[in-house]
């Protein structure tokens, strides 16, 4: 019941929180490029060659919103439909795993516990690749440990390398433990063609393009590697990195600094396989991943897995004990069920339809136009039609590939109050007015108060720079 409630409301949320963002539009343009026939390209990324030929990511990262793109168009919903559908399947694989490791009670605490965590909440409603990671990492596990399906782990472990670099060890480490357990040769080289084959076919279709990877892809990953040494490496692993939690949920935080103590243990006393591949997981992020709290979902999950075992022979049958994991569980819930109210009261001001809408009035597609600023202008520019197209979309943090001087109008779309005045301004009615100072204290951006400008080169040059921090490009 939890469960699908959960579910429901991300679902009657998903167009709402949050707004749309510049990640979720970096992973769109390429995509929807594609769809249009305009090539696998895109101006957004600042590297070489990704207006010829995108490679900044690996290719299953991009594909869900290929496919919706290409059924529905550039819908916020059905893009963002995908991450929803992932960490469903997530939660089936997890379920399996912990009523595998531990008892009924633990299991159905555990997974709500990981539903409710922060961190995977904040990236499924990011529209990022983790939930599709998490996803496949499940799924390897289960078929890997449960219904030993070595074939199809071999397969999803290949799936889940070629949706993001952090997941590179996990699929290494879970794919060997399934070559070795094949006890003839002929069924290991079997599997290890398996395994190396999705990577082949994705050389293949990109023509070997190994200037494109390290221009773009490499070029990517340096930009998100750790660069410390010694202790700092430490701190930023074991505490940067889970930080967002110490104010809402410090349990998080302090139940990965448990499972790594339990990890170990496991490793000495039994060779635990799912210690190992947490402790590889973690090794490899400390060594080269930056401490970004987004990439933290599938560390989260092989940390509740394991602490999940560990308490498997307690039952908590007795009132006082589901009274209290009631608590814990509601508590655990406040940021999301905060985030969802917010959706709720804000509706009309998060609308990303009716702010479209208010684009297509305001903005002239006739005559060279770029439009500079917040992200629902990308997915707007993906619904004006093809054929009557004469204006592209430029994010203020990378404008690298756009000359300003080429266009003949430059539009500036902000939520700033700027130096000029604006000709247009997104003001819809208020849902909810008396509980407007309460919203705002919040903090989450609406697209209400999203202004238009008419600008120069110059004026957007400097927006830019100020946007950037004065870093020129």
């Amino acid at each position: 019941m939890f469960v699908l409630g959960y579910f429901a409301l991300v679902l009657f949320n998903l167009v709402y929180v949050p707004i749309v963002w510049i990640d979720e539009i970096m992973d769109l343009d390429p995509s929807m490029r594609w769809v249009e026939g305009q090539g696998y390209n895109s101006y957004l990324w600042q590297y070489k060659g990704s207006e010829h030929f995108f490679l900044a990511n690996l290719p299953l990262r991009n594909l869900p919103f290929a496919v919706m793109g290409f059924f529905f168009g550039a819908d916020v919903f059905w893009i963002r439909l995908p991450s929803v559908l992932f960490l469903a399947g997530t939660c089936y694989f997890l379920w399996k795993l912990l009523k595998h490791y531990s008892n009924e009670n633990i299991t159905w605490v555990v997974l709500l516990f990981f539903m409710f965590d922060k961190g995977v909440y904040e990236s499924l409603r990011s529209v990022r690749c983790e939930m599709q990671q998490l996803f496949f990492l499940s799924a390897a596990l289960y078929f890997t440990l449960i219904n030993i399906k070595k074939t199809l782990a071999i397969l999803l472990c290949s799936l889940l390398a070629l949706v993001h670099p952090a997941s590179w060890i996990i699929s290494l480490v879970i794919a060997v433990r399934n070559i070795l357990d094949n006890h003839s040769v002929r069924n290991r080289l079997f599997v290890m063609v398996l395994y190396i084959t999705p990577f082949l076919l994705w050389f293949w279709i990109i023509g070997f393009d190994w200037l494109g990877i390290k221009e773009q892809l490499i070029s990517a990953g340096e930009d998100h590697t750790e660069n410390l040494n010694g202790l700092g490496v430490l701190v930023h692993h074991f505490y940067d990195r889970f930080s967002i939690y110490t104010k809402t949920q410090p349990w998080v935080w302090l139940a990965v600094l448990f499972a790594h103590v339990l990890a170990f243990r496991n490793l000495v006393k039994k060779k635990d396989f799912i210690s190992f591949v947490f402790l590889a997981h973690s090794v490899f992020w400390m060594l080269v991943l930056a401490p970004n709290y987004r990439y933290n979902p599938t560390m989260l999950m092989l940390a509740y897995l394991l602490i999940a075992s560990f308490f498997k022979n307690l039952n908590w049958n007795r009132t006082w004990q589901k009274v209290l994991i009631s608590i814990i569980l509601l508590i655990q819930a406040i940021p999301f069920l905060s985030v969802n109210t917010l959706g709720i009261l804000q509706r009309k001001e998060r609308n990303p339809y009716e702010v479209q809408h208010w684009l297509s009035e305001n903005i002239s597609v006739k005559g060279k136009t770029l439009i500079c600023g917040e992200s629902i202008g990308l997915y707007w520019i993906h619904n004006v039609p093809f054929s009557q197209r004469n204006i592209e979309f430029c994010a203020p943090n990378y404008p690298h590939k756009f000359d300003f001087e080429s266009y003949d109008k430059l539009i500036l779309l902000s939520s700033e109050s700027l130096d000029f005045a604006p000709y247009s301004e997104y003001s819809p009615q208020i849902r909810f007015p008396q509980f407007e100072k309460l919203l705002k204290k919040a903090g989450s951006p609406t697209y209400r108060g999203m202004k238009l400008y008419e600008v120069s080169a110059e004026d957007l040059k400097a927006y830019c720079l100020k946007i950037r921090h004065g870093d020129s490009w």
